[in-house]
């Protein structure tokens, strides 16, 4: 089983108002997305989003993924209204971990 945290952003990639706006939305996207990703891959036989789901350790391996995301653009408003096709997107980057849940390494 695996159980995802949510992953804060690193207080020293906010810069302006724009970087605090993204900053409040981003950790619950990037965590409902690792946690989609995942699933779809069927590498583990249940994944536990930790945001919807009280998490409560049983005898059952569990590995806990936390972590942080590191790096935060935004993107281009502009660039996504005028071009399109992918043009000006936001991009993060997360710095991520396992953590045996019964022994704590």
């Amino acid at each position: 089983m695996l159980a995802v945290d949510k992953l804060p952003v690193a207080p020293d990639v906010i810069n302006d108002d724009e970087d605090r706006k993204v900053a409040g939305s981003m950790p619950t996207y990037f965590q409902s997305e690792i946690v989609r990703r995942i699933r779809e891959t069927n590498l583990f036989p249940k994944v536990v989003n930790l945001s919807e789901t009280s998490f409560t350790p049983g005898p059952e391996k569990t590995l806990r993924l936390r972590g942080k995301i590191t790096q935060l653009d935004p993107g281009s408003r502009a660039l996504r209204y005028l071009v399109g096709f992918g043009a000006g997107r936001g991009k993060a980057q997360a710095e991520l971990h396992f953590v045996d849940v019964q022994s704590g390494e």
